[in-house]
């Protein structure tokens, strides 16, 4: 028996080496596809993570700054005589509303708008089922006559409804309408919300863009006096003063059929007397756009199954679901297995939108709640694993936080071929390695080593990585797959390679160069005080005048033409501009770069503006001049401001360019005694009388500028000049 049996000494060497190799192949083949598989997943990971991070970043500032920016520009709108003036003229014919009862057929007309129209949609509505026409009806004869001309009598559908400029009835209040609506509309256009109103100190809805049923309507007894935009209303009469602003978190409002909207208002004054208040309404379009980034989630980097979104405290979600806005049927089918009534399914169809109605039990939504900043790997709301990047909002007034996922499926969907493929090429080896274990064994060695390769270079963070495709069969195909994955790898790499590019460029063109290699090395608060910098001020003699008859664009074309031509000669001199206000121009020597002859340079540069100033004059055919002031000493220079960043200069050279400025005459350049000291007595200056300046009095000398030839011949006339410069 046992001699029937071959003994390995026996056996073919093509036998021998089949079962050394066979059985090591596979081996070494699931090794480096563990290896291979769990590197490249945590590559793609971590890769995916950094883009999360980056668009999280770029949508928290961006939805920041756009309330920010919204909070600013309601704050100005409470002293800004246009909304001030329509205020009281909205108000004023609004009072003057109403002297005579509706007609039974207008009255009629009214109430049928109520029971017919308006409350049969607004109780289908979850939370609305109860309300009734009578309670909702204006019993006031101001409020009922302002509906029956803008809703009931309004020409246009109840989306159009801001269309209409003129009543046919003519009155105070008419008249005030068709003063302000067009502006106050355009208003709305261009601030991108949704609707504005105009409330009086009597809490009296007196003007609405859209003219929903909450105008004319008072939110301080009035039906919508449980609503959030009434809330807002007392919470601003209770702290009204200028400039405050306030906002209200997204509700669902009743006169808009239940949709959520979030309110924004301010104070209105009139000579310090408080008329009324200002409030902006906001539906989820707004937030939605600018979350979405207009339904580009793919081109934004977060490919099938990614979006960002904002919830509040409670995680209801304050913008829309990405698969709501794809597919919303799926969405809905969804939600109803995960227990939500019909009623609520149904309210989400019908409004449109599933803001304030789906939850967003996340990981990264609870932690961000806690005011958490980070990533982390969890169940979405929908039960799958996602990549989440998590951060709490800043918003006064608003508690949100933000969240940006991707589901992990889709971020490993590139290793799923990988596998695959590997597992075919094992079945297929463990078939053909009997007849070719030699050239089989080869032809593992070299794809192998490849792949472990450029599997070890990804993951030392090589971006180049190609494998050869060795022919068109199995390993070509791995190799292939391999060679896709290091692709999208170095293609994402390269796409925050240049934003990284773009935020440098960025730094360099807005601060000086040195400035901004400070700001790129982490360094967060620039400031230095520096002993010895020249400070230059020319004045564009004439430049106001010039502009008077021109058009805007043409004006702008003007100072933007003297601008560049001047910041090319402070280049040329070794200048450095600091800021222009109008047709004064700052600009400082051995500010970010030291230089011993900046009192020298500083001149030269003042000399140069004069003529390059008369060559622009005879270009434009304009009567233009200039006046230049130098001063030196110790000033201080670097970042200031909070939200937006400026470099800017202050100390005592600045107010004293700024006080020889006006003692200067006609091309003439004032400077003071420290300025001479360095230039020395044979510069040209000569003493002149004391200037006026915020330090107090200045010595100063004075001569004028040397123009280039041909240019002194066209000075004007020394009678031009102040007095005390002619002296």
């Amino acid at each position: 028996m046992n001699a029937s049996r071959p003994r390995i000494g026996s056996l073919s060497l093509r036998s021998k080496i089949l079962l050394m190799i066979l059985p090591l192949s596979l081996l070494s083949m699931a090794l480096m596809a563990v290896i291979g598989y769990s590197t490249a997943a945590d590559g793609l990971t971590r890769q995916a993570f950094a883009e999360l991070t980056a668009i999280r970043a770029s949508k928290k500032q961006q939805i920041e700054t756009y309330f920010r920016t919204l909070r600013g520009t309601f704050s100005s709108f409470g002293d800004d005589l246009g909304v001030a003036s329509a205020a009281q003229a909205l108000t004023e014919g609004f009072n003057q509303l109403g002297r005579q009862k509706l007609s039974p057929e207008r009255a009629k007309a009214l109430a049928a708008f109520y029971r017919d129209d308006f409350v049969p949609r607004l109780n289908k509505i979850p939370g609305f089922e109860d309300i009734t026409a009578d309670q909702l009806i204006p019993h006031g004869d101001r409020a009922a006559e302002a509906q029956s001309l803008f809703i009931v009598e309004n020409p246009n559908p109840r989306s159009e409804r801001a269309k209409l400029l003129d009543s046919p009835v003519s009155n105070p209040y008419t008249l005030a309408h068709f003063t302000y609506h067009g502006w106050l509309r355009d208003l709305v256009d261009r601030l991108k919300i949704s609707d504005l109103y105009l409330v009086s100190d009597k809490g009296q809805i007196v003007y609405s863009v859209d003219k929903d049923v909450d105008f004319g309507t008072n939110l301080i007894d009035g039906p919508y006096a449980t609503t959030n935009m009434a809330r807002l209303y007392r919470q601003i009469m209770d702290r009204h003063h200028k400039g405050y602003v306030g906002i209200v978190d997204y509700d669902f409002y009743m006169p808009s059929l239940g949709a959520p909207s979030l309110f924004i208002g301010t104070p209105i004054y009139v000579n310090f007397r408080l008329i009324g208040v200002l409030i902006g309404e906001l539906s989820v379009d707004e937030l939605n756009t600018a979350m979405s980034g207009d339904r580009s989630w793919r081109e934004d980097g977060l490919g099938e199954t990614g979006f960002a979104y904002v919830t509040g405290a409670e995680h209801l979600l304050r913008n829309d679901h990405r698969i709501f806005i794809e597919r919303p049927d799926a969405f809905l089918a969804t939600a109803g297995g995960q227990g939500y009534r019909p009623a609520e399914i149904d309210a989400i169809r019908r409004n449109g939108t599933a803001v304030l109605r789906y939850r967003m039990n996340t990981e990264g939504v609870r932690r961000a709640v806690l005011g958490e900043t980070g990533t982390v790997t969890a169940l979405n709301s929908r039960g799958g694993e996602s990549l989440q990047a998590y951060a709490p909002l800043d918003i006064p007034d608003l508690k949100w936080v933000l969240n940006a996922n991707i589901e992990r499926e889709e971020i490993l969907a590139p290793l799923d071929a990988l596998k695959r493929t590997g597992l075919v090429l094992a079945g297929i080896l463990t078939l053909v390695c009997t007849g070719f274990a030699v050239w089989i064994a080869g032809r593992f060695e070299r794809p192998i080593n490849a792949l472990i390769a450029g599997t070890e270079a990804i993951k030392a963070g090589r971006t180049d990585v190609h494998v050869p495709v060795l022919g068109a069969d199995e390993f070509g195909r791995l190799a292939a797959s391999f060679n896709t994955m290091a692709d999208a790898i170095r293609d994402r790499d390269a796409i925050i390679e240049a934003k990284n590019k773009a935020y440098a460029g960025l730094l360099t063109r807005v601060f000086p160069e040195v400035v901004a290699e400070r700001l790129r090395a982490g360094e967060e608060q620039i400031v230095d005080t520096l002993p010895d910098v020249t400070l230059v001020c020319v004045s564009v003699v004439g430049f106001v005048e010039a502009i008077e008859p021109m058009e805007g664009a043409e004006s702008v074309k003007l100072l933007n033409d003297i601008l560049d031509r001047i910041d090319t000669l402070a280049e040329h001199h070794g200048m450095e501009p600091v800021k222009n206000i109008g047709e004064h121009y700052f600009a400082a020597c051995g500010l970010t770069v030291p230089r011993l002859d900046h009192a020298a340079r500083a001149i030269e540069f003042a000399d140069a503006v004069a003529g390059e100033i008369r060559l622009i004059a005879a270009e434009h055919g304009l009567e233009l001049s200039m006046r230049a002031a130098v001063a030196s000493g110790e000033v201080h220079a670097g970042l200031v401001g909070s939200s937006r960043f400026v470099y800017d200069v202050w100390g005592k050279p600045l107010n004293v360019v700024r006080g020889l400025l006006q003692s200067a005459g006609i091309d003439e350049i004032r400077i003071t005694a420290a300025v001479f000291n360095q230039l020395g007595t044979d510069s040209g200056f000569e003493p002149r009388p004391a200037a006026e300046s915020a330090v107090g009095e200045i010595a100063c000398f004075g001569r004028a500028a040397i123009l280039p030839a041909g240019e002194a011949a066209r000075r004007p006339p020394a009678d031009e000049a102040p007095r005390e410069a002619a002296q």
